[in-house]
């Protein structure tokens, strides 16, 4: 494999009691871009954003299966990290052709998967580039030198190399089926894995040539 690790923000809600946090492993952080109200009396909502370890790409589509959220909504969306084993791998995703393979990738899932029509919208509205968080166009020149956080993150991938030494994919909905999500991490590996063994192998031709 050419992925080394890959890592999960999950924005959303999941319902529990007051004061007693629905995981044991891992914490619900505040974010202040997550919104939500109480249904009503009776339902307690935790909301924010957990955090997975860095993991293998299965088994993190097993940890994502467990902790997902029992309530979405567009203020909320799914950010995943993929680190790469070296350098060079990490270049072969440093374009606009790159880009685009994985979004129309994603965006061929979305038409596919038999899923609910709110998470089916939420994902078209961020492939779209209607969410102010997941902004369409490719900035991965200027985002894989930036040492800092800034407004350039928030576009549909974020090249934040320097910064977290990962391909953050943004675009990804939030969402409260387990099999969607480990869907779209499974093709985002499989995407990444099957494109940097082609541009791998097609640079070693063109050195042979040259």
């Amino acid at each position: 494999m050419f992925i080394d690790k890959m890592g999960l923000e999950l924005e959303g809600a999941w319902q529990g009691k007051h004061r007693i946090p629905p995981f044991r492993d891992v914490s619900i952080k505040h974010d202040g871009s997550v919104r939500y109200e109480h249904p009503d009396d009776a339902t307690f909502l935790h909301f924010g954003e957990i955090v997975s370890e860095p993991m293998e790409p299965n088994d993190l589509a097993n940890w994502a299966a467990i902790h997902f959220p029992t309530h979405a909504n567009e203020s909320a969306g799914t950010h995943l990290h993929v680190s790469m084993k070296s350098k060079s791998m990490y270049a072969t995703l440093l374009t606009p052709a790159f880009n685009r393979l994985l979004l129309a990738k994603l965006t061929e899932l979305n038409e596919s998967f038999i899923c609910d029509q709110d998470t089916y919208n939420r994902f078209k509205d961020r492939l779209a580039g209607k969410n102010r968080y997941c902004r369409k166009g490719y900035k991965g020149l200027e985002q894989v030198n930036l040492t800092g956080r800034s407004s350039q993150r928030y576009h549909q991938l974020n090249y934040c190399f320097l910064l977290h030494g990962t391909l953050e994919i943004r675009v990804l909905p939030c969402t409260k089926n387990a099999n969607f999500l480990r869907a779209m991490i499974l093709l985002v590996r499989d995407v990444i894995e099957d494109y940097v063994a082609k541009e791998l192998v097609s640079r070693k031709i063109r050195f042979r040539r040259g």
